[in-house]
């Protein structure tokens, strides 16, 4: 890829795809959205064009880079004609929904550099908690999301196991990726417990942790997502709106700490300024050939947890 020429993307997904890889591209001056695939109603410009078909997309555009948020079973689909344009690829996680299946295809990419959207550790609560309070002496962790996931029905896949919906899938992907950025990487995952809506299970890390996980996704009741450290200060990473991953607060004994420089408003989804940090970083690993972390070998990890405890 030539550093001075400008990047051209094809994003597929007019979900997330749109509010989140899309507005993120906006923020980044040397790459031009070219073609979007979804199949709903969106508000872009009409320079842009607008397929049906993803596939269609990826043959007929002449693009340097893809960027997929749709559901993984989709994604996984789409690889062959990924890999036959040899496109730099931006993909969410988890990657599909069989990790032997995506490494054999991926094994086949040459030249081109994947990245997974893995955003936690651009947030800056995840990163405060992680500086000032996570320490050797932490061991005992405990997770808690409850949310009900009914109140989701836009996107009725995300309840859909075979698609790549589900508990574990699409919910339990995201608390892995923190939770080695956080803790360690993850060296086992024991006492599992789980039904269509409820998910227990106890995650060991390479520093000694032990992390007590409960998800329920029918909760009526508590709606909440908090990583709690045990110790005696009782350190709290806490959202109130568990679905979102950009509204967390860090509390001290029940007070809430005020992060410096947090300029950040709650009420907006900002999610799309995260992605457009990691993407700026995949760009220039593209335009000077360096490594890029995360990677799709991230990807594959954790997609092998996932499928693993979805044997169980």
């Amino acid at each position: 890829m030539i550093k001075n020429k400008k990047i051209r993307v094809g994003i597929i997904g007019g979900g997330f795809g749109y509010y989140g890889h899309y507005k993120a591209f906006q923020k980044i001056n040397c790459c031009e959205v070219i073609a979007i695939a979804t199949k709903r109603k969106i508000k872009i410009s009409k320079k842009i064009k607008i397929y049906s078909d993803p596939k269609k997309l990826i043959k007929d555009e002449n693009l340097d880079l893809i960027s997929i948020a749709t559901m993984p079973k989709v994604q996984q689909t789409l690889l062959t004609e990924i890999i036959k344009k040899d496109l730099n690829l931006f993909i969410e996680k988890p990657l599909g929904v069989n990790n032997l299946k995506f490494s054999n295809k991926l094994s086949q990419i040459k030249k081109s550099k994947v990245a997974v959207n893995f955003t936690f550790p651009e947030i800056d609560e995840f990163k405060y908690l992680k500086k000032k309070f996570i320490t050797q002496k932490i061991k005992d962790i405990s997770i808690n999301w409850f949310f009900d996931s009914s109140l989701n029905e836009s996107n009725i896949w995300k309840n859909k196991k075979s698609l790549g919906g589900g508990i574990i899938f699409n919910y339990f992907s995201h608390a892995l990726y923190y939770i080695e950025f956080l803790f360690g990487k993850i060296i086992k995952i024991k006492k599992i417990k789980k039904k269509k809506s409820l998910f227990y299970c106890k995650i060991f890390t390479e520093n000694n942790k032990k992390i007590l996980f409960k998800l329920n996704s029918k909760s009526k009741t508590e709606k909440k997502h908090e990583i709690i450290l045990l110790n005696s200060q009782l350190i709290k990473l806490l959202s109130s709106d568990p679905m979102r991953f950009d509204k967390f607060d860090v509390y001290k004994k029940d007070k809430k700490i005020l992060i410096p420089k947090l300029k950040k408003k709650h009420g907006k989804d900002v999610r799309f300024i995260y992605i457009a940090i990691l993407l700026k970083r995949f760009i220039k690993s593209i335009k000077n050939n360096l490594n890029f972390n995360p990677n799709y070998l991230d990807g594959l990890k954790n997609l092998k947890w996932i499928n693993k405890i979805e044997k169980i």
